[in-house]
C-alpha cells in the first residue's frame, strides 16, 4: 500500500536540497529514475513539484542518496 504525501509536506526547500545533492554527487536524473523504476519524465515532474512522491519512492530516493534524507522523511511523517 502506498501513502502519498501532500506537496505541502514536501516543500520547495526539501526539493531544492534533493536537487542540490543530486548535482553535488554528479548523479544523472535518468539513472535515479531507472533505479526507482519510474521514467525520467515522471521523476522530473516529482522533483519540480508537479507530481507527488509516494512514501516508497521517497525511501528509495533516500537510499540512492545514501540515506541523507532519512531523518527529514521521519519528521514529515509526524
Amino acid at each position: 500500500m502506498f501513502f502519498y504525501f501532500m506537496m505541502d509536506d514536501i516543500d520547495t526547500k526539501h526539493l531544492d536540497e534533493i536537487r542540490s545533492t543530486i548535482k553535488r554527487k554528479g548523479l544523472k536524473k535518468s539513472y535515479i529514475a531507472e533505479q526507482m523504476g519510474i521514467t525520467p519524465t515522471t521523476f522530473w515532474k516529482k522533483l519540480s513539484g508537479q507530481a507527488k512522491f509516494t512514501r516508497a519512492e521517497l525511501y528509495m530516493l533516500s537510499d540512492i542518496l545514501n540515506g541523507r534524507y532519512e531523518q527529514q522523511l521521519q519528521e514529515i511523517e509526524r
